[in-house]
Formats: C-alpha cells, sequence, structure tokens
C-alpha cells in the first residue's frame, strides 16, 4: 500500500482469503490505512468488503471484519458511500451495522444529490429489509420529496428487471409505502399519470399486486 492506495485485485484476494479463525490477526496490518483507497474506483476496505459474495453472504462474519477496519464513511468514484452498498445487499445485519456507527449516514445522498437521502435509495432499489430498519430509525424520512417525488414513487417506477429485485420485495416495498406515505404521493406523478393511476393499473392489470386495498 503505497501512498494509501491499493491494487483492486490483490485486495480482493487477501480479503477472500479472511475467515473466522485468521481475520483479527490479518486484519490488524491494514489498521494503519485509514485513508486506503483503489486506484481507479475509490474504493475504501469498506467498499471493497461489501462487493465480495464470500464475506456478504457470512453476515457475522462481514460485521466483524467490518468492525476490525478503520472507519471511513466517504464516497467513492460513482457516487457511492458504503452503506449504499449496504443497502444493495439488503441484509439487516449490515446495514444496522452502519446505521450504529453513525446514524449520520441517514442523509448522505447519492450521485451527489444529497436529497436522495437512503430512504430514496432503499426504494429505488425495492430493498424491503432496509425500508424498514431505515423507517425505524426516522419515521420523517418516508415523506421527504426528492424533485417532487415520495420514496413511493421511487418504488413504484422500480424497474425490477434493471436492478434484480424479486416480485416479492418489491410488493413488499411498495405496501409498505402504501401504508405509511402521506396521501400526497398519490397524486404527484409523471406525464398526467399519478402515482394513484398507477396504483389501479397494477391491481386490474396484474392481479398478484392486489395492493390497491391499503390506501382505500
Amino acid at each position: 500500500l503505497e501512498d494509501q492506495k491499493y491494487d483492486l485485485d490483490e485486495m480482493k484476494k487477501y480479503f477472500e482469503r479472511l475467515s473466522d479463525h485468521n481475520y483479527e490477526r490479518k486484519l490488524e496490518r491494514l489498521s494503519r490505512y485509514k485513508n486506503a483507497r483503489s486506484e481507479d474506483e475509490g474504493f475504501t476496505f469498506y467498499h471493497l468488503v461489501l462487493q465480495l459474495p464470500y464475506l456478504t453472504n457470512a453476515p457475522q462474519l462481514c460485521v466483524k471484519i467490518l468492525d476490525c477496519l478503520p472507519y471511513n464513511c466517504v464516497m467513492d468514484n460513482f457516487g457511492k458511500y458504503p452503506i449504499h452498498y449496504a443497502i444493495d445487499l439488503d441484509c439487516e445485519e449490515i446495514v444496522t451495522w452502519f446505521l450504529d456507527q453513525d446514524e449520520t449516514v441517514l442523509d448522505l445522498g447519492c450521485f451527489g444529490a444529497k436529497a436522495f437521502n437512503l430512504m430514496h435509495y432503499a426504494a429505488s432499489r425495492g430493498c424491503y429489509n432496509s425500508i424498514c430498519i431505515i423507517h425505524t430509525r426516522d419515521q420523517s424520512m418516508i415523506n421527504q420529496k426528492f424533485r417532487d417525488s415520495f420514496p413511493l414513487n421511487s418504488c413504484l417506477e422500480l424497474n425490477k428487471q434493471k436492478f434484480g429485485v424479486g416480485d416479492e420485495k418489491r410488493d413488499q416495498s411498495l405496501k409498505f409505502f402504501i401504508e405509511n406515505t402521506n396521501s400526497e404521493a398519490y397524486f404527484i406523478g409523471r406525464g398526467g399519470t399519478t402515482v394513484l393511476h398507477n396504483l389501479i393499473l397494477a391491481n386490474y392489470l396484474q392481479p398478484k399486486y392486489r395492493i390497491f386495498y391499503c390506501c382505500c
């Protein structure tokens, strides 16, 4: 690690060799590299860990490793903070860990847009577990607008093919927003088509989304 820069492929291999038996010893040598970043991506160690399935598929080990790394909550070259990658995983243990370290991450915007807070981000991914955790921490976020849209709008427009979100999580997320969002959100939309229009269409054109009853 020269000048706090690391080779991404080499560091991936290093982290993928970690286990419950050796992680403390192996990570001790990284403790002095708080500002370490990958050359091209700008990934901190947090960003890197959250993109390694070997670790994220074992949440308890992943959290232990995060605990051992120097805390560094900064944005990568793609406009995302580590908490955004945690939300993408939609893993309760990992998202909760980040919020326990510093609740101010709730206000972190994505892609340089501060108003696009964590609730909007989670809604746009249909990350149901993350949505529930964020709501528990700050119930006002569900009614905070970004470009005249509520998180409900983002969830309704979710392209599940693009983000790989399953129907069940999308439905759970949408139902959660319908039950908890201010009624004002139903009359906001684009091109003359409001959320209310879209909900009616979802109910009648796609029977598996029979959720409209929630807002009646």
